[in-house]
C-alpha cells in the first residue's frame, strides 16, 4: 500500500503540486472573508452602545464633518499610519474610538453621511461585502439610497442598503453588496 502511494506521487507530482497550491488559495482567501452576517451584532447592542456613548459619536461626527476634506476613512488601524492630521486630533479620535470600544471603522462619503461600522466582512475590490453598524444622515435618507425597515436582526445575507430608524438622522445601518 505504501510503494503504490509512493508511486501514485511520484507518477502524479505536478498534479499534487497544483491541487496543493489551490488548496492553499482557498484556505487564505476564506480566512480573508472573516465574518459572516450571522457573526453581525444585534439591533439592540448597537441601540445600547449609540444611547451610551451618544456624546462620543456626535463629537466624531463633528470632527469628520471637519476633516472630510483630508480624509474619508477613519480607524485606529489609520490613525497609527495617518500623516494629514495633527497627533492632537489623532489622539482625540482614538479616545473618542477606544471609548465606544465596538466600533471597528468610520466612513465618511460625498453627502457628509457616516457609517460607524461596527462589523464587517466578506469580500470586494473595494472592500467588505457586507456591514452593520450606526449611520449619520444630516440631510436626511434618499429614498433610492435604502430600505427602511422596522428590524435589522432576521435579514439574513439579503442585498441592498437597509435602515432602522434611532432617532433624528440617526440610524441602524445593514449593508450588503456581496448579492447584487
Amino acid at each position: 500500500m505504501y510503494k503504490a502511494f509512493l508511486l501514485f506521487c511520484f507518477r502524479n507530482k505536478y498534479k499534487l503540486l497544483i491541487f496543493g497550491l489551490l488548496l492553499m488559495i482557498a484556505v487564505v482567501f476564506l480566512l480573508r472573508l472573516g465574518t459572516f452576517p450571522s457573526d453581525d451584532p444585534r439591533d439592540s447592542e448597537l441601540v445600547a452602545s449609540f444611547r451610551e456613548h451618544r456624546r462620543a459619536f456626535e463629537t466624531l461626527c463633528a470632527m469628520a464633518l471637519e476633516d472630510s476634506g483630508t480624509v474619508s476613512f477613519i480607524s485606529l488601524k489609520t490613525l497609527r499610519e495617518e500623516d494629514n492630521l495633527e497627533s492632537r486630533r489623532r489622539a482625540k479620535y482614538k479616545d473618542l474610538l477606544n471609548e465606544i470600544k465596538l466600533v471597528e471603522n468610520i466612513i465618511i462619503d460625498d453627502h457628509e453621511r457616516m457609517m460607524f461600522t461596527y462589523r464587517a466582512g466578506g469580500m470586494l475590490a473595494f472592500g467588505p461585502t457586507w456591514g452593520k453598524g450606526i449611520a449619520y444622515f444630516p440631510g436626511g435618507v434618499p429614498e433610492e439610497d435604502a430600505a427602511v425597515v422596522d428590524d435589522l436582526d432576521h435579514l439574513g445575507d439579503r442585498p441592498g442598503r437597509y435602515l432602522k430608524p434611532l432617532e433624528k438622522n440617526w440610524y441602524l445601518i445593514y449593508q450588503n453588496f456581496g448579492n447584487e
